[in-house]
């Protein structure tokens, strides 16, 4: 997980609000399309959408003038220097970790965004943003993509414990998604997850992608992770990366090493992240008495994640709440297999012990599967060998396919605007490459 250095706050105030009116003119007669993206969180908190989000913002500002409309954190605003960040005002919730916009009730982000040109809308979220998004593409006629990102029931029944006010809220953000022109996800596991939500639409995928790059000597990576952490001697090192949060399934984690250790299997582990449930993961890991052999190293520096990567034997990710990990994409670019839980929609892109490893949600099942790998080399590395080739998914790759679609969509948009509903016969085999590339990745 990477790290943010000296993030750019900036108080939204009226020196902030003139410089956004100033870059909307700019945008606005250079004659670049411009696409504007919606989120219900940004950073300073980080997890898995923020990252996606700025990728995608980050990588299409070279074809497009880039707007995203995210929450304020504490009435300020993170600035980046790829593209222009619009402010809305929001209130953070600290249980959660999370801000939480109010677009609607926001009247300066009202006011200024009235002036912005836009030619397609990309909502990251269901919420008050993606809301604001909808209304705002139905408004403008122009197209929006909602890119489904989580199992939103799972979060709903976690704060509610209630079955029928689930079954509301998950409904409640349903509307959020049946205005699209098209649902982006991930993965057919994804695909299956939203139309049992409901969603009866236009489905396209575009996988999730990495900004990291294959190092020439793995060897060497290593060799600096043994040094950094005392592991020339540890034969089994294991890491989890991401958010520390009950939903990612982080405390089966140290059920499961308990039972190796039990079992006379020496090892070290680590945990990359920081998040909510931090606190709770360190009282168990202390509860059993795992505190020699499960480190929790925070936040780390991209250098340092990809030491940790290359060293270790497994990435140990048993979420069953993710859709599509980015550390899974990750962990391929260094040859690190991962164990995921079987039937989970974050594992729809695994085939037990050909491209990656399957356990049950259960402890104790997945204590034996590390133990079955590791016993196992050549069937281990079998699956190391082609982690890489058949997982490893790049910015510039999806970068290229988001262009590509959204080309499309305005296209066609700009003809059904015209009368011209119907695809032509070029749109028709546009649409078979585009699910023929997608479908190459995931």
């Amino acid at each position: 997980m990477k790290k943010i250095k000296d993030p750019r706050y900036v108080p939204a105030n009226k020196s902030y609000y003139d410089s956004v009116l100033e870059k909307f003119k700019e945008f606005n007669s250079n004659g670049k399309k411009t696409v504007c993206y919606f989120c219900d969180t940004y950073y300073p908190i980080l997890d898995g959408v923020i990252v996606t989000l700025n990728n995608y913002a980050r990588l299409q500002s070279q074809n497009y003038n880039i707007v995203v409309c995210v929450p304020k954190h504490k009435g300020k605003v993170t600035i980046s220097k790829d593209y222009l960040v619009l402010g809305v005002s929001s209130m953070f919730f600290k249980f959660v970790n999370y801000d939480l916009a109010f677009p609607d009730i926001d009247n300066d982000f009202k006011a200024i965004i009235k002036k912005l040109r836009i030619d397609i809308i990309h909502s990251h979220s269901p919420f008050n943003m993606g809301n604001f998004a909808c209304k705002l593409a139905k408004k403008r006629k122009i197209p929006l993509v909602c890119t489904f990102h989580s199992q939103y029931k799972q979060d709903f029944y976690k704060a509610t414990k209630n079955e029928a006010l689930t079954h509301m809220l998950l409904d409640s953000i349903m509307k959020n998604f049946k205005p699209a022109t098209e649902v982006w996800t991930m993965n057919d596991a994804c695909v299956r997850t939203i139309r049992e939500y409901g969603y009866k639409g236009k489905v396209h995928l575009i996988p999730n992608s990495t900004h990291k790059v294959r190092p020439e000597n793995i060897d060497a990576l290593i060799e600096q992770a043994n040094e950094k952490w005392g592991l020339a001697n540890v034969e089994n090192v294991f890491i989890f990366v991401g958010r520390l949060v009950s939903q990612k399934n982080i405390l089966l984690i140290p059920e499961a090493l308990k039972i190796l250790k039990e079992r006379g299997v020496k090892f070290k582990m680590y945990y990359v992240g920081t998040g909510p449930d931090e606190n709770k993961l360190r009282k168990l890991i202390e509860e059993l008495e795992l505190q020699d052999d499960i480190i929790l190293l925070g936040r780390v520096e991209d250098a340092e994640l990809e030491m940790i990567f290359a060293r270790s034997t497994l990435m140990l990710f048993p979420s069953v709440y993710d859709t599509s990990s980015l550390t899974q994409i990750e962990a391929a670019t260094f040859d690190t297999p991962c164990l995921l839980i079987k039937d989970s929609v974050t594992a729809g892109t695994i085939t037990d012990n050909q491209n990656g490893f399957l356990a049950l949600n259960d402890a104790t099942n997945y204590a034996e599967r590390i133990m079955e790998i590791i016993a196992d080399k050549d069937l281990y590395e079998k699956v190391k060998s082609v982690v890489y080739e058949q997982l490893f998914v790049s910015h510039e790759d999806v970068a290229k396919m988001v262009a590509e679609r959204y080309e499309y969509l305005m296209e066609h948009n700009d003809r059904r605007n015209e009368k011209i509903i119907s695809l032509t016969k070029d749109g028709k085999e546009f649409e078979k490459k585009q699910e023929k590339i997608a479908k190459k990745y995931v």
